[in-house]
């Protein structure tokens, strides 16, 4: 029989969730005791869990500390500075934080972490319902939702992944506040990146529209870098340094 895989679960999706369901209030007041968070946190990871079947290990995967985008481009979440977090939030950061089995990489986001070890090790499963993990290749289960009743499972290869990665350049993410191309959505996206290619004919096309758009080649690899969740290579572990992606 093969080996069971090793699941990386998106820890920061597991805590929005968790404090989502601390939403009553009590005197007009809503309820802050993170240890009740912690209840629905725990349960949501273990029905997450028993629906993806059997594993070898799984680790929660953390995001902590300024996100190295910001430094690309400062306005990367820039829209979020004015949402207050649910009074349970930090608390329950801070205790899921001190669980075994927890790992951060401080200046690099949960997404980064699972996206680089999904691609150094094939045996494993990214989990989460963040979309853009379809420009990681992996495979991934996208766990349910209150809209979607039952998970589902996807595998991207690295063609289909680099892909997707040009094409959300081009488009832009509005909840990470980065803009691509303005007016290019996902139907124009796929015009310029019509299909599987190599990552050089993708990036002649993507740089091209670029330009087509009075925007400069400079737009275009800092709108690369901050849609690549990075991969295996793209980040030093002892140095704690990310070599940023540059086109060949």
């Amino acid at each position: 029989m093969p080996p069971k895989p090793t699941a990386f679960i998106d820890a920061d999706i597991l805590l929005h969730r968790a404090v989502s369901f601390c939403e009553g209030d009590f005197d007009g007041e809503k309820m802050t005791d993170w240890k009740q968070a912690l209840y629905f946190f725990d349960h949501i990871q273990k029905s997450w869990l028993k629906a993806i079947g059997p594993v070898e290990d799984f680790f929660l995967v953390i995001s902590v500390g300024q996100n190295f985008r910001k430094g690309l481009y400062p306005d990367y979440k820039a829209n979020r500075k004015d949402i207050t977090p649910h009074p349970a939030f930090a608390g329950l950061k801070q205790e899921v934080m001190s669980m075994a089995g927890v790992i951060w990489e401080e200046g690099i986001e949960a997404d980064d972490l699972i996206g680089i070890r999904c691609t150094e090790d094939q045996n494993t499963i990214a989990v989460s319902a963040d979309k853009d993990f379809a420009t990681v290749p992996c495979r991934l289960f996208i766990p349910a939702s209150h809209g979607r009743k039952e998970g589902t499972w996807h595998t991207f290869s690295e063609d289909e992944a680099n892909m997707n990665w040009f094409r959300q350049a081009l488009t832009g993410d509005v909840i990470d506040n980065y803009k691509g191309i303005p007016g290019v959505g996902p139907k124009k996206a796929e015009k310029i990146i019509p299909g599987l290619a190599p990552v050089p004919f993708h990036w002649g096309n993507l740089r091209q529209a670029f330009l087509d758009a009075k925007m400069t080649e400079a737009d275009a690899l800092t709108m690369c870098r901050l849609a690549r969740i990075l991969r295996a290579g793209d980040y030093d572990f002892e140095t704690k340094e990310v070599k940023l992606w540059q086109p060949t």
